[in-house]
Parts: C-alpha cells; structure tokens; sequence
C-alpha cells in the first residue's frame, strides 16, 4: 500500500496516574478509559480527524486543521471534568506526517508525543506552530510556558497553554517530561549577602534578599538549591565551600 505524505494537526492524549488507578480500584479505572475513548471518538469525528491509536491509557490521533485540533480538544476537557471525571492530559503540534500500513511516522508525531508529557491533568499543551494557526481567532485564549529541548528533537520548541476558561494551566517552574539532560549547573546556593552599610542596621535587607533570590531559585525544578536555613553557617565567615 503507497505511504501518504501531509500535514497534519497531531494530537497525543493521556491518563494522568492511571496505572495507579487501575491498582486501587479496577472497575472504576475501566469506566473512566471507557469515557475516555467513547469522548475522544466522538469529538474528532466530529472535527473531521481521525484516531490512529490506542496506547493503553493514551491516544494519537490527527486533523486536517489545527482549528479543529484544539476546539475539539477543548470540547472533550469540558466534558471530562463531569463524574466520572478523566485526568487528561492533551498535547498537539502541527507537522509534517507519513501515513501508511495503518500506522502515522514522521518528526511532527514525535514532537507533539513529546509536548504531551509536559502536561497535566485538565490542561492543553500547543507548540508554536498550532498557535500560530489561530491567532486571528479570538476565541482562543494560551500562554506561554516557554521554549524546551526535547530528547531526540533537534531544535528547541516553544510550548503555549490553552487558556480558556475551566483548563489547569501548568506552573512552568516545575514542568517535567521528555526533556533533554542538561549538561550544565543543576545545584546552586546562594550565600547569605553582608552587610556593608556605615551604621551595620541593614542585616534586616540582606537577609530578606538572600531569602527572596533563594526562593525563585528553588522554583526552577532543574535546580537544586539549598535552604537560607542550611547556609546561615557561612554569613560573616569566608568560608568557600
């Protein structure tokens, strides 16, 4: 059968902890794959897409359109969060696909795979190029979470929310996924800061501000930065390490 070469609007969807779910309760974790398949079969056919695959508690399926990609991502978050809620997590990227043997490749499949796993539950996660699709459309609210290096994907990504009214958005200091390993700094501390005014009253300021810096830092989940508490044995000291 001849391979099929297009773009296409890719979306990779997952259960959130099901794995958990199924050990702690059988029955109703089959409920809610159920729900979560009867859902996503109805919204894209209705967006004109078309499921490709069933990963156990995930999907990939694929549209003509990025328009109809999220609203109808949209569509089946809304409808999740009704008993019995699904955790769903929701990725889309719009690439370039090759369809055949009943099956979808190319590099535009692995990068909306890979956004997927940035998410969590309730929230839809775009890359740049389906954003770029609907910026005349006002209907559609996002924010950016960033750029990120992807395992196995050349060139740095940036990844938006969908914003509209009832998804979770992601804290963009603590996203975790298939993320390249940094080779760079991944612990830092910062030292509590002297006192250098005339009357030495300022200790108040410059502990403030050792507090308030180490505090953004440890915001950054590739960090690890230790507390003020652990460091205060190096205030007025020269030691170095």
């Amino acid at each position: 059968m001849p391979k099929e070469r297009r773009l296409a609007a890719i979306m990779f969807t997952d259960i959130v902890g099901y794995s958990a779910m199924m050990h702690k309760d059988e029955k109703s974790s089959l409920e809610i794959l159920n729900r979560h398949r009867n859902i996503l079969e109805q919204c894209t056919a209705a967006h004109y897409g078309k499921v490709i695959h069933y990963y156990g508690d995930g999907s990939l399926s694929i549209y003509n359109s990025s328009i109809e990609a999220v609203t109808c991502a949209i569509e089946m978050q809304e409808a999740y969060r009704s008993d019995p809620k699904v955790p769903l997590r929701i990725g889309i990227h719009l690439g370039d696909i090759v369809i055949g043997d009943g099956d979808v490749y190319g590099n535009g499949v692995n990068v909306a795979s890979r956004i997927e796993t940035l998410g969590i539950p309730g929230c839809i996660l775009v890359s740049k190029r389906i954003q770029e699709d609907f910026i005349s459309h006002p209907e559609f609210y996002y924010i950016s979470m960033g750029k990120f290096e992807f395992k196995n994907i050349t060139n740095p990504i940036e990844v938006l929310a969908i914003s509209n009214e009832g998804l979770a958005i992601p804290d963009k200091y603590k996203i975790t996924g298939k993320l390249k390993e940094k080779d760079g700094i991944n612990s830092l501390a910062v030292l509590p800061f002297a006192d250098y005014s005339q009357e030495k009253d300022q200790a108040w300021l410059t502990e403030g501000m050792t507090n308030a810096l180490t505090h953004e830092l440890r915001k950054i989940s590739s960090l690890t930065v230790p507390s003020s508490t652990t460091l205060r044995t190096y205030k007025e000291t020269d030691k170095t390490s």
